[in-house]
């Protein structure tokens, strides 16, 4: 990643922005949401998705098998409530554990809400982004790393930390709601709302909270993340950066079609997102420097996946340990399109 720190991507593009290199933290960060999800699925799945996290972290590789984890039903759903449940239980008396024993083994619906609700009210910090509770989109983001609040977005070699300023912005743009509009409905959210009214916001809104794992939503009611910060900071405008723009097109593209992740999608499907409909708060690139972008974005993915079949770091002498394959999500062969022709960035149709 030398190469990247060369580019400046290592530096804030401003205090509520930041576009870097992966760092091993912020998916042992994914991972605490996402490991009773992978419980829920199979105890071999929750394994298999954890050893990804070795010592050289292949973290395409893990993003794969969270995908792989979405696509598969809750075999062990009670298994994995039963895990959350362990969370809260300690501020129980033991007829309030018995009742919510009982009600989770005869499977009751309301018990995920019951679940999530004592977490957020006991501050039990291991429930507020448990994926249990969590429409099964936006596998890769997550809230608050390393004394950084704010959102976190994970794509393979890269990472996006947008402050709350910018995940305003970013909301505004999305939705058309701003200011007190905006405001209201997170403090319903916060409150908690029945499912069914939830269901009856504009699809707008709806779409931007859970492509940003905004939501809990459960058979019941439905809540606003509670590590996100109310009210959100005044929206902060973001600065026109093409690598910025280039990588959260990705982002919308993986948004677009969950089954892409971890792939850099070919270049034409990646620049149908680098429009103004798709990225509203965002400052496009001017035309003729898209080829370039793409291949900077497609040598980081080539780079990452070098590293992850066993390519030495750069300044070691040691090649790091080649993980186990699992079949579907193990060591990734990642097939990329060629690169884009110089004619091609100079059509400027989808801008």
């Amino acid at each position: 990643m030398d190469r990247l720190n060369i580019l400046g991507y290592n530096a804030p593009i401003m205090d509520e922005i930041m576009v870097r290199p992966f760092h091993r933290g912020a998916y042992e960060c994914l991972w605490a949401e996402h490991r009773y999800a992978l419980l829920a699925v199979s105890l071999k799945k929750f394994r298999q998705t954890i050893g990804k996290l070795g010592r050289t972290p292949h973290v395409l590789a893990f993003l794969a098998s969270l995908r792989h984890g979405t696509e598969q039903p809750w075999e062990e759903w009670t298994h994995a409530l039963l895990s959350a449940y362990d969370h809260v239980k300690e501020h129980l008396d033991r007829p309030a554990r018995q009742e919510l024993i009982d009600r989770l083994l005869a499977g009751e619906p309301g018990v995920p809400a019951t679940l999530f609700d004592l977490g957020r009210r006991l501050a039990a910090a291991p429930l507020f982004g448990c994926r249990l509770f969590y429409p099964r989109r936006a596998l890769y983001k997550f809230y608050d790393f390393g004394g950084q609040p704010g959102l976190w977005i994970c794509l393979g070699p890269m990472l996006i930390h947008l402050g709350w300023g910018a995940v305003r912005a970013r909301w505004e743009a999305r939705t058309g709601l701003a200011g007190p509009a905006l405001d209201e409905r997170l403090a319903a959210l916060a409150a908690g709302i029945s499912a069914d009214d939830y269901v009856g916001w504009p699809l707008a809104l709806r779409d931007a909270l859970e492509d940003h794992a905004a939501v809990a939503i459960t058979p019941t009611r439905v809540w606003l993340h509670p590590r996100i910060e109310l009210p959100l900071a005044p929206a902060a405008p973001f600065p026109p950066d093409p690598a910025l723009a280039g990588w959260a097109a990705l982002e919308r593209a993986w948004d677009a079609d969950p089954g892409q992740m971890p792939s850099l999608p070919p270049f034409a499907a990646w620049r149908a997102h680098l429009t103004g409909s798709s990225l509203p708060e965002l400052a496009l690139p001017t035309p003729e420097g898209i080829a370039d972008l793409y291949e900077e974005i497609l040598d980081a993915f080539l780079d990452q996946q070098a590293l992850e079949h066993g390519a030495k770091p750069a300044g070691t002498d040691a090649d790091p340990p080649r993980e186990e394959t699992e079949e579907g999500a193990g060591s990734l062969d990642l097939t990329y399109p060629h690169r884009p022709a110089p004619g091609e960035s100079s059509d400027t149709d989808q801008f």
